[in-house]
């Protein structure tokens, strides 16, 4: 799964399977903020991890929640880094995440791949 964060949080960027393994249409996540998919209890580690990758232009790997458009959580484990232009400028952040539990990955790929034929 990949999503990409702007400086100010929102979501620019999420993929396919981010949106089907949270339960979302594609395209619904985009405009939302980090607080939409992560729960209550990571909002402040998320929005020091944002400030984190910002600075430092990256964040280790950490384990999280994300909130199902149900709002049923879903364990995941993320890495994230800057994502930058060509001049250097900070755009926000690319992240890859998994689920931790890969059999619910598996049960979202059929809605995916029912997408693209």
């Amino acid at each position: 799964m990949m999503h990409s964060i702007s400086t100010n949080g929102h979501i620019q960027m999420a993929n396919e399977i981010l949106h089907a393994v949270l339960g979302y249409e594609y395209g619904e996540l985009i405009g939302k903020t980090i607080f939409d998919f992560y729960q209550q209890e990571y909002h402040e580690s998320a929005k020091e991890g944002l400030k984190t990758i910002l600075s430092d232009g990256y964040h280790k790997t950490v384990r999280s929640q994300m909130v199902h458009k149900n709002k049923s959580l879903i364990e995941v484990e993320l890495v994230s880094k800057i994502l930058m232009d060509d001049n250097g400028k900070r755009l926000g952040t690319i992240t890859v995440s998994r689920p931790l539990d890969m059999d619910y990955l598996v049960k979202c790929l059929p809605q995916i791949w029912f997408h693209q034929f």
